[in-house]
């Protein structure tokens, strides 16, 4: 082949090796736009639950630890934090910046990387400026933009004991993480509460809600145990304002009277309180008009039963 005959086969190797870099990524291009045209019938829904989103939320405001808990909860979610958290979230941030260092010469690749993870945080927090909805749920999908980076940057540090050090780090982190998620997280206690209100309940039973979609968790447990009752939410039912979590006025009682009007028992499944009902209007009425009868407190949640005297 001679001198001249090698480096041209290596830069034509090298240019079927793009060749196959730009085909993989235009098919990733192209699936990605397939997966919007499939998505595309939900977007009536996805901008009427916008707007009522808009319109009233519990999510608030982001702030400097709330950002970086959602950054390292990318790398390993239920992670430490406190004093480690910022060392944590550098260090994430340091990987992913190694990542698109090494990527730098595929830069068709890397802007798309780049596009889906940072528009979609920058958007969040621009729009949070007027309407707080940055929230990490809402982000997990950017997490594969995320993880892609992340690999490149370990392999940006080149020497194989120092990757081999940094990916353990990475797997103990996560260990600890499941462990302790497992161990200590525990869920809201829907299914307790069903279960030891479900043999109490009597006919003519009332069950009230301080948030109206509270009826979803508790209905889901209750409905196979306990006996048909009849639910209702305050300040109103499940979507009947058309926001998603009305608070609980003063001006709301007329329709609590209403509800415990005649009714000889009444049940409150009082939970996440501290927005729909944070001047706590709704147990202290029911006291001023009823007989408190018992109180039971599970993870989450509190169940009240009063009665008339």
């Amino acid at each position: 082949m001679g001198a001249f005959g090698i480096p041209a086969l290596i830069r034509w190797l090298r240019g079927r090796a793009a060749d196959r870099d730009d085909y993989r990524l235009w098919n990733w291009t192209i699936a990605l736009g397939a997966a919007l045209l499939l998505w595309l019938p939900w977007l009536p829904s996805f901008l009427i639950q916008s707007r009522r989103v808009y319109d009233e939320f519990w999510i608030p405001r982001p702030t400097l630890q709330s950002v970086l808990e959602t950054w390292r909860d990318f790398g390993s979610a239920f992670g430490p934090g406190g004093r480690y958290l910022v060392p944590l979230a550098i260090a994430f941030a340091a990987l992913v910046v190694l990542g698109a260092w090494g990527l730098r010469r595929r830069p068709a690749l890397l802007a798309l990387l780049l596009l889906l993870l940072v528009v979609p945080f920058a958007g969040e927090l621009l729009v949070s400026l007027r309407r707080p909805i940055f929230y990490t749920r809402t982000l997990i999908w950017t997490s594969v933009p995320f993880y892609l980076l992340l690999a490149a940057g370990l392999l940006q540090l080149r020497f194989r004991p120092l990757i081999a050090l940094a990916t353990l780090a990475l797997v103990l982190l996560n260990t600890g993480s499941l462990v302790g998620y497992y161990r200590h997280y525990e869920p809201e206690g829907w299914r307790d509460a069903a279960n030891w209100m479900a043999p109490q309940v009597q006919p003519g039973d009332l069950v009230l809600f301080n948030a109206g979609w509270v009826q979803i968790p508790f209905g889901y447990y209750y409905r196979r145990v306990g006996a048909p009752v009849e639910f209702h939410g305050l300040p109103a039912d499940l979507f009947d304002r058309g926001i998603l979590e009305p608070k609980m006025t003063y001006a709301d009682t007329k329709r609590l009277d209403q509800l415990i009007a005649g009714r000889r028992r009444v049940w409150l499944v009082y939970s996440h309180n501290w927005y729909t009902d944070p001047q706590n209007i709704i147990p202290a009425y029911l006291r001023s008009s009823l007989q408190p009868v018992k109180a039971q407190e599970f993870n989450g949640l509190v169940i009240y039963l009063f009665r008339r005297s």
